[in-house]
Protein backbone atom coordinates (compact mmCIF):
# COMPACT_ATOMS: atom_id res chain seq x y z
CA UNK A 1 0.00 0.00 0.00
CA UNK A 2 2.98 2.32 0.85
CA UNK A 3 3.84 2.11 -3.32
CA UNK A 4 0.33 2.46 -4.27
CA UNK A 5 -0.27 5.90 -2.44
CA UNK A 6 2.12 8.02 -4.36
CA UNK A 7 1.88 6.55 -7.35
CA UNK A 8 -1.97 7.51 -6.80
CA UNK A 9 -1.01 10.74 -5.96
CA UNK A 10 1.02 11.80 -8.67
CA UNK A 11 -2.08 10.95 -10.73
CA UNK A 12 -3.71 13.35 -9.03
CA UNK A 13 -1.39 15.80 -9.47
CA UNK A 14 -1.34 14.89 -13.56
CA UNK A 15 -4.75 15.02 -14.04
CA UNK A 16 -5.13 18.19 -11.73
CA UNK A 17 -2.43 19.62 -14.09
CA UNK A 18 -4.53 18.35 -16.88
CA UNK A 19 -7.39 20.62 -15.92
CA UNK A 20 -5.71 23.64 -15.02
CA UNK A 21 -4.17 23.63 -18.31
CA UNK A 22 -7.53 22.98 -20.52
CA UNK A 23 -9.07 25.47 -18.33
CA UNK A 24 -6.34 28.01 -19.35
CA UNK A 25 -6.73 26.98 -22.99
CA UNK A 26 -10.39 27.32 -22.82
CA UNK A 27 -10.60 30.58 -21.34
CA UNK A 28 -7.81 31.79 -23.33
CA UNK A 29 -10.21 31.52 -26.05
CA UNK A 30 -13.17 33.50 -24.93
CA UNK A 31 -13.15 37.01 -25.37
CA UNK A 32 -14.54 39.38 -22.55
CA UNK A 33 -16.16 42.74 -22.58
CA UNK A 34 -14.26 45.49 -20.98
CA UNK A 35 -17.08 48.44 -22.14
CA UNK A 36 -19.90 48.80 -24.07
CA UNK A 37 -20.52 52.33 -26.19
CA UNK A 38 -24.00 52.57 -27.94
CA UNK A 39 -24.13 54.86 -31.13
CA UNK A 40 -26.83 55.88 -33.93
CA UNK A 41 -27.42 52.07 -35.12
CA UNK A 42 -26.15 49.49 -32.14
CA UNK A 43 -23.62 48.73 -30.01
CA UNK A 44 -19.90 48.44 -30.27
CA UNK A 45 -18.11 46.34 -27.28
CA UNK A 46 -14.50 46.66 -26.44
CA UNK A 47 -13.00 43.22 -25.53
CA UNK A 48 -10.34 41.72 -24.01
CA UNK A 49 -9.24 40.12 -27.19
CA UNK A 50 -10.36 42.44 -30.15
CA UNK A 51 -13.91 43.90 -30.46
CA UNK A 52 -17.58 43.51 -31.62
CA UNK A 53 -20.47 45.33 -33.13
CA UNK A 54 -24.26 44.72 -33.00
CA UNK A 55 -25.68 46.76 -35.82
CA UNK A 56 -29.57 47.23 -35.31
CA UNK A 57 -30.07 47.01 -38.52
CA UNK A 58 -34.38 46.27 -38.01
CA UNK A 59 -36.10 45.65 -35.30
CA UNK A 60 -35.54 41.91 -36.15
CA UNK A 61 -32.60 41.94 -38.38
CA UNK A 62 -29.27 42.41 -36.20
CA UNK A 63 -25.59 41.82 -37.77
CA UNK A 64 -22.99 40.92 -35.69
CA UNK A 65 -19.41 41.51 -36.32
CA UNK A 66 -16.17 40.52 -34.12
CA UNK A 67 -12.34 40.94 -35.00
CA UNK A 68 -9.84 40.34 -32.97
CA UNK A 69 -7.99 43.46 -34.18
CA UNK A 70 -8.49 47.00 -32.85
CA UNK A 71 -10.02 48.32 -35.43
CA UNK A 72 -13.14 46.69 -37.86
CA UNK A 73 -11.33 45.72 -41.27
CA UNK A 74 -13.20 48.04 -44.11
CA UNK A 75 -16.10 45.73 -45.91
CA UNK A 76 -18.52 46.60 -48.50
CA UNK A 77 -20.45 42.85 -48.81
CA UNK A 78 -20.95 41.59 -52.17
CA UNK A 79 -24.45 39.98 -50.61
CA UNK A 80 -26.07 42.90 -48.15
CA UNK A 81 -28.07 45.34 -50.78
CA UNK A 82 -28.92 47.58 -47.83
CA UNK A 83 -27.68 50.54 -46.50
CA UNK A 84 -29.90 50.48 -43.47
CA UNK A 85 -30.28 54.13 -43.30
CA UNK A 86 -33.72 54.25 -41.91
CA UNK A 87 -33.72 54.69 -37.76
CA UNK A 88 -34.46 52.45 -35.50
CA UNK A 89 -35.36 52.12 -31.82
CA UNK A 90 -33.62 50.35 -29.31
CA UNK A 91 -32.78 50.58 -25.80
CA UNK A 92 -29.56 49.55 -24.44
CA UNK A 93 -28.84 48.24 -20.63
CA UNK A 94 -26.13 46.44 -18.33
CA UNK A 95 -25.53 44.91 -14.99
CA UNK A 96 -22.76 42.83 -13.77
CA UNK A 97 -23.41 39.72 -15.87
CA UNK A 98 -24.90 41.03 -19.14
CA UNK A 99 -25.84 44.11 -21.45
CA UNK A 100 -29.44 43.59 -22.96
CA UNK A 101 -30.14 45.31 -25.98
CA UNK A 102 -34.29 45.50 -26.46
CA UNK A 103 -35.99 46.36 -29.91
CA UNK A 104 -40.05 46.45 -30.14
CA UNK A 105 -39.21 42.28 -31.57
CA UNK A 106 -36.17 41.55 -29.80
CA UNK A 107 -34.24 41.04 -27.00
CA UNK A 108 -30.66 40.46 -27.01
CA UNK A 109 -28.40 39.82 -24.26
CA UNK A 110 -24.59 39.98 -24.31
CA UNK A 111 -22.43 37.76 -21.67
CA UNK A 112 -19.94 39.85 -20.39
CA UNK A 113 -17.29 36.80 -19.38
CA UNK A 114 -17.77 35.06 -22.76
CA UNK A 115 -19.45 38.22 -25.29
CA UNK A 116 -22.02 35.10 -26.22
CA UNK A 117 -25.35 36.49 -27.44
CA UNK A 118 -28.39 34.67 -26.59
CA UNK A 119 -31.58 36.27 -29.14
CA UNK A 120 -35.11 36.09 -27.11
CA UNK A 121 -38.70 37.17 -27.95
CA UNK A 122 -40.24 39.97 -26.22
CA UNK A 123 -41.95 37.38 -23.72
CA UNK A 124 -38.46 35.92 -22.50
CA UNK A 125 -38.11 32.82 -24.88
CA UNK A 126 -34.92 31.91 -25.66
CA UNK A 127 -35.16 31.65 -29.65
CA UNK A 128 -31.20 30.72 -29.77
CA UNK A 129 -27.91 31.67 -28.26
CA UNK A 130 -24.24 31.33 -29.14
CA UNK A 131 -22.48 28.32 -28.15
CA UNK A 132 -19.48 29.47 -24.98
CA UNK A 133 -16.84 29.41 -27.53
CA UNK A 134 -19.28 31.48 -29.78
CA UNK A 135 -17.03 33.73 -32.67
CA UNK A 136 -13.47 32.96 -32.78
CA UNK A 137 -10.61 33.92 -35.46
CA UNK A 138 -7.87 31.19 -35.54
CA UNK A 139 -4.77 31.81 -37.76
CA UNK A 140 -4.41 29.82 -40.83
CA UNK A 141 -2.42 29.27 -43.78
CA UNK A 142 -4.66 29.27 -47.19
CA UNK A 143 -2.59 28.60 -50.40
CA UNK A 144 0.36 30.27 -49.18
CA UNK A 145 -1.15 32.49 -47.48
CA UNK A 146 -1.70 33.96 -44.01
CA UNK A 147 -4.86 34.56 -42.32
CA UNK A 148 -7.63 33.56 -40.41
CA UNK A 149 -10.19 30.94 -39.73
CA UNK A 150 -13.40 32.52 -38.73
CA UNK A 151 -15.82 30.46 -36.56
CA UNK A 152 -19.32 30.98 -35.11
CA UNK A 153 -21.39 28.91 -32.59
CA UNK A 154 -24.76 27.99 -31.44
CA UNK A 155 -26.83 26.05 -29.25
CA UNK A 156 -29.16 23.77 -30.83
CA UNK A 157 -31.72 21.59 -28.85
CA UNK A 158 -32.60 18.32 -29.87
CA UNK A 159 -36.19 19.67 -31.52
CA UNK A 160 -34.55 21.77 -33.46
CA UNK A 161 -34.23 21.66 -37.33
CA UNK A 162 -32.03 23.60 -39.59
CA UNK A 163 -32.79 24.12 -43.45
CA UNK A 164 -31.22 25.80 -46.33
CA UNK A 165 -27.44 25.79 -46.83
CA UNK A 166 -27.92 26.37 -50.84
CA UNK A 167 -27.97 23.42 -53.31
CA UNK A 168 -26.12 19.96 -53.23
CA UNK A 169 -27.23 17.75 -55.49
CA UNK A 170 -24.92 15.31 -55.37
CA UNK A 171 -25.69 14.93 -51.25
CA UNK A 172 -28.04 12.17 -50.80
CA UNK A 173 -28.88 12.56 -47.23
CA UNK A 174 -31.58 14.86 -45.23
CA UNK A 175 -32.52 18.45 -46.25
CA UNK A 176 -32.53 18.74 -42.27
CA UNK A 177 -28.44 19.71 -41.83
CA UNK A 178 -29.42 19.52 -37.76
CA UNK A 179 -26.77 16.10 -36.73
CA UNK A 180 -25.10 16.03 -40.12
CA UNK A 181 -22.31 18.30 -41.63
CA UNK A 182 -22.05 20.05 -45.14
CA UNK A 183 -18.97 21.46 -47.07
CA UNK A 184 -19.45 24.68 -48.26
CA UNK A 185 -18.50 25.65 -51.84
CA UNK A 186 -19.38 26.84 -55.12
CA UNK A 187 -18.02 23.72 -57.34
CA UNK A 188 -19.90 21.35 -60.20
CA UNK A 189 -22.85 20.28 -59.39
CA UNK A 190 -23.01 22.45 -56.23
CA UNK A 191 -24.47 26.20 -54.79
CA UNK A 192 -23.49 26.79 -51.86
CA UNK A 193 -25.50 29.66 -50.41
CA UNK A 194 -24.56 30.30 -46.50
CA UNK A 195 -28.08 31.17 -45.46
CA UNK A 196 -30.14 28.97 -42.87
CA UNK A 197 -33.65 28.61 -41.47
CA UNK A 198 -34.44 27.09 -38.19
CA UNK A 199 -37.75 25.60 -36.92
CA UNK A 200 -36.83 27.47 -33.97
CA UNK A 201 -37.81 30.50 -35.81
CA UNK A 202 -34.90 32.55 -36.79
CA UNK A 203 -32.33 32.40 -39.87
CA UNK A 204 -29.03 33.47 -40.03
CA UNK A 205 -26.70 34.40 -43.14
CA UNK A 206 -23.12 34.25 -42.80
CA UNK A 207 -21.40 37.41 -44.66
CA UNK A 208 -18.01 35.81 -45.78
CA UNK A 209 -17.05 34.49 -49.42
CA UNK A 210 -14.47 31.43 -48.68
CA UNK A 211 -14.90 28.23 -48.76
CA UNK A 212 -16.36 27.22 -45.41
CA UNK A 213 -17.90 23.92 -43.67
CA UNK A 214 -21.12 23.67 -41.91
CA UNK A 215 -20.82 21.91 -38.75
CA UNK A 216 -24.01 20.52 -37.53
CA UNK A 217 -23.51 17.73 -34.72
CA UNK A 218 -21.17 19.62 -32.35
CA UNK A 219 -21.00 18.53 -28.58
CA UNK A 220 -22.54 15.45 -29.22
CA UNK A 221 -25.42 16.89 -31.39
CA UNK A 222 -26.45 20.25 -29.07
CA UNK A 223 -24.82 22.63 -30.79
CA UNK A 224 -24.09 23.40 -34.48
CA UNK A 225 -20.92 25.60 -35.88
CA UNK A 226 -19.86 27.63 -39.32
CA UNK A 227 -16.18 27.80 -40.02
CA UNK A 228 -15.07 29.94 -42.75
CA UNK A 229 -11.23 29.21 -44.20
CA UNK A 230 -10.60 33.00 -44.52
CA UNK A 231 -11.18 36.06 -43.57
CA UNK A 232 -10.35 38.88 -40.81
CA UNK A 233 -13.70 39.20 -39.13
CA UNK A 234 -16.40 37.20 -38.27
CA UNK A 235 -19.54 38.78 -39.40
CA UNK A 236 -23.51 37.43 -39.44
CA UNK A 237 -26.96 38.54 -39.94
CA UNK A 238 -29.67 37.15 -37.58
CA UNK A 239 -33.49 37.46 -39.11
CA UNK A 240 -36.28 36.54 -36.48
CA UNK A 241 -39.60 35.36 -38.28
CA UNK A 242 -40.73 33.16 -36.26
CA UNK A 243 -42.21 32.35 -39.81
CA UNK A 244 -40.78 30.69 -42.42
CA UNK A 245 -42.13 33.52 -44.88
CA UNK A 246 -41.24 36.55 -42.86
CA UNK A 247 -37.33 35.24 -42.27
CA UNK A 248 -37.35 34.94 -46.40
CA UNK A 249 -38.79 38.43 -46.72
CA UNK A 250 -36.09 40.13 -44.27
CA UNK A 251 -33.37 37.92 -46.33
CA UNK A 252 -35.21 40.12 -49.22
CA UNK A 253 -35.05 43.01 -48.08
CA UNK A 254 -31.10 42.32 -46.43
CA UNK A 255 -29.68 41.54 -49.38
CA UNK A 256 -32.50 42.73 -52.53
CA UNK A 257 -35.59 41.63 -53.57
CA UNK A 258 -35.51 39.92 -57.27
CA UNK A 259 -38.00 40.27 -59.61
CA UNK A 260 -40.03 38.10 -61.53
CA UNK A 261 -38.75 36.07 -63.97
CA UNK A 262 -40.83 36.54 -67.31
CA UNK A 263 -43.51 34.58 -68.12
CA UNK A 264 -41.73 32.81 -70.97
CA UNK A 265 -39.26 31.17 -67.94
CA UNK A 266 -42.12 28.96 -66.38
CA UNK A 267 -42.11 26.88 -69.14
CA UNK A 268 -40.54 23.71 -70.54
CA UNK A 269 -37.01 23.89 -71.15
CA UNK A 270 -35.79 21.29 -73.54
CA UNK A 271 -32.17 20.05 -72.57
CA UNK A 272 -30.54 16.74 -73.09
CA UNK A 273 -26.58 15.60 -72.20
CA UNK A 274 -25.67 17.55 -75.44
CA UNK A 275 -26.48 18.22 -79.10
CA UNK A 276 -23.42 18.55 -81.30
CA UNK A 277 -24.64 20.28 -84.12
CA UNK A 278 -26.84 23.07 -85.45
CA UNK A 279 -29.08 21.24 -87.31
CA UNK A 280 -29.76 18.98 -84.67
CA UNK A 281 -30.76 21.73 -82.32
CA UNK A 282 -33.18 23.25 -85.32
CA UNK A 283 -34.68 19.83 -85.35
CA UNK A 284 -36.01 19.88 -82.03
CA UNK A 285 -37.24 23.33 -82.84
CA UNK A 286 -38.85 21.76 -86.14
CA UNK A 287 -40.12 18.44 -83.94
CA UNK A 288 -41.76 20.19 -81.05
CA UNK A 289 -43.53 22.94 -83.35
CA UNK A 290 -44.89 20.60 -85.84
CA UNK A 291 -46.57 18.33 -83.13
CA UNK A 292 -47.94 21.10 -81.23
CA UNK A 293 -45.96 20.28 -78.55
CA UNK A 294 -45.67 23.16 -76.36
CA UNK A 295 -41.28 24.34 -75.57
CA UNK A 296 -40.05 27.86 -74.61
CA UNK A 297 -36.35 27.49 -74.19
CA UNK A 298 -33.88 24.81 -75.86
CA UNK A 299 -30.93 24.36 -74.07
CA UNK A 300 -27.10 24.11 -75.82
CA UNK A 301 -24.95 21.85 -72.50
CA UNK A 302 -21.70 20.80 -73.18
CA UNK A 303 -19.36 19.87 -76.29
CA UNK A 304 -20.26 23.13 -79.01
CA UNK A 305 -16.26 24.10 -78.50
CA UNK A 306 -14.74 21.12 -78.90
CA UNK A 307 -12.41 19.90 -80.52
CA UNK A 308 -11.16 23.19 -78.65
CA UNK A 309 -10.58 22.87 -75.18
CA UNK A 310 -13.13 23.24 -72.60
CA UNK A 311 -13.09 27.32 -71.53
CA UNK A 312 -12.56 28.23 -75.06
CA UNK A 313 -16.01 29.85 -75.38
CA UNK A 314 -15.46 29.36 -79.18
CA UNK A 315 -18.12 27.79 -81.17
CA UNK A 316 -17.01 25.00 -83.89
CA UNK A 317 -17.65 26.42 -86.36
CA UNK A 318 -17.74 23.28 -88.68
CA UNK A 319 -20.88 21.92 -86.22
CA UNK A 320 -22.31 25.65 -85.96
CA UNK A 321 -21.78 27.40 -89.11
CA UNK A 322 -23.88 30.32 -88.07
CA UNK A 323 -24.95 30.75 -84.39
CA UNK A 324 -26.55 33.70 -85.28
CA UNK A 325 -28.93 32.62 -87.71
CA UNK A 326 -29.31 29.16 -85.47
CA UNK A 327 -30.99 32.10 -82.84
CA UNK A 328 -32.77 33.53 -85.03
CA UNK A 329 -34.60 30.73 -86.18
CA UNK A 330 -35.40 29.57 -82.93
CA UNK A 331 -36.88 33.67 -82.25
CA UNK A 332 -39.05 32.99 -85.37
CA UNK A 333 -40.45 30.00 -83.69
CA UNK A 334 -41.52 31.98 -80.32
CA UNK A 335 -37.98 29.76 -78.89
CA UNK A 336 -35.57 31.47 -76.63
CA UNK A 337 -31.94 29.95 -76.16
CA UNK A 338 -29.78 29.08 -73.38
CA UNK A 339 -26.14 28.10 -73.64
CA UNK A 340 -24.61 26.15 -70.52
CA UNK A 341 -20.99 28.19 -71.05
CA UNK A 342 -18.50 26.01 -68.44
CA UNK A 343 -16.73 28.98 -67.40
CA UNK A 344 -13.63 27.50 -66.53
CA UNK A 345 -9.62 28.07 -67.36
CA UNK A 346 -8.94 24.78 -69.74
CA UNK A 347 -5.44 23.51 -69.79
CA UNK A 348 -4.79 25.07 -73.91
CA UNK A 349 -7.30 28.32 -73.80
Amino acid sequence: MDQIKPLNKIAVLKYAAFLIINLLLWQSTRASVISYTKSTDGVIFKLDKGLMNIRVCKADIIEVKYTIFDTFPEKNSLVIDNSWKQGVQFAVSGNKEQITITTSKLVIRVNKASNAITYLNKKGEVITAESAENKSMDKATIAGIDTYNCNTGFNSPADEALFGLGCHPEDTLSINYKGRNQQMLIKYMTGAIPVMLSTKGYGLLWDNYSASNFYGAEAGNTQYKYVSESGKMVDYYFFYGPGFDHIIDLYRTATGKAPMYPKWSFGLFQSQDKYTTQDEILSVKDGYRKNHIPVDAVVQDWYWWSPLPIGSHIMNHERYPDPKAMIDELHKANLHAMISIWPVFGSGT
